[in-house]
């Protein structure tokens, strides 16, 4: 059976293909229109997470398959379908930490974190007769960027020629629109930021960014969260666009990070994704209430 570290090595080739080929991962993005479902992967609870956001993601893109649905082989049976003959799933993993507790020599218990993983095999609808047809438990319709950054309160100021998120001040600065070589440029770097602002202490209080300055290595680790934070919100929110100075940061992700380090970014980043987008929609129930 297939580990943990295995999984994650996997995502990190697949990654860096993806990086050699298009040179960034938001080029890659902008490719999606003509390389099946840029809708980023749902199941019947809603998106997909960790790490397997981004893996349903690619295997969407690469493959030409044109459902951003996965379903397990049972939950397709339940909703009286059939997976097609011939069609291949994909595995996705289940990896939480459990805490156990066992005797120690002086008889008393001790707790300790046992790591839980398992393989499972999922289906896009697209591999089944079910193609075309609603499945339950969707997401609701994206909502202008705009509007996420108003109800949260993100303070962005425009000055300067360098993008960036400072902690200290809680304050992400970005070049004006008009350095930019198109809007939806100055949207996805905007993106980007957003994701480093999720992990302020007050927030989701990353380790990344609260040691940011200690080591290369949780530099590189922190600019990967955001590239692939801001690819998941760009596909979210419909924008196509290209990074400032970025570019600097690829070479050292491959230097710097082992597999599970990448793994653990692509975690990070759907959970920055996840927790930006449950923000605009929890909002948007109390306003309908």
């Amino acid at each position: 059976m297939k580990s943990y570290n295995e999984f994650c090595k996997e995502q990190a080739e697949r990654l860096f293909e993806i990086i050699e080929t298009h040179q960034g991962l938001l080029q890659w993005q902008k490719s999606w229109q003509v390389k099946g479902n840029n809708s980023l992967p749902k199941g019947v609870g809603g998106f997909y997470q960790g790490i397997n956001l981004w893996k349903l993601l690619t295997e969407q893109t690469t493959c030409g398959l044109g459902s951003s649905i996965w379903l397990t082989y049972n939950q397709i049976k339940q909703k009286g379908g059939q997976v097609l003959k011939g069609a291949k799933g994909k595995q996705v993993c289940f990896f939480k930490l459990r805490e156990i507790e066992t005797e120690n020599a002086n008889g008393d218990n001790d707790a300790r974190m046992v790591p839980l993983f398992r393989l499972y095999t999922v289906f896009n609808l697209d591999q089944a007769n079910m193609a075309g047809q609603e499945v339950e438990a969707t997401t609701p319709a994206p909502k202008p960027l705009q509007q996420l950054i108003t109800f949260l309160k993100v303070t962005v100021s425009e000055f300067g020629n360098q993008p960036q998120f400072q902690p200290v001040e809680d304050v992400i600065v970005m070049p004006r629109r008009e350095c930019f070589v198109t809007p939806s440029d100055f949207d996805v770097t905007l993106l980007h930021e957003l994701v480093h602002w999720t992990g302020h202490q007050s927030r989701l209080n990353r380790e990344t960014i609260r040691d940011y300055g200690k080591s290369d290595a949780i530099r590189a680790e922190e600019e990967l969260i955001a590239e692939i934070g801001s690819v998941f919100l760009a596909s979210y929110f419909g924008v196509a666009g290209d990074l400032i100075n970025h570019a600097s940061y690829v070479s050292s992700w491959k230097k710097l990070l082992d597999e599970k380090a990448i793994g653990r970014a692509m975690s990070q980043a759907s959970r920055a994704f996840a927790w930006l987008v449950n923000q605009l929609e929890d909002q948007a129930v109390v306003a309908a209430a």
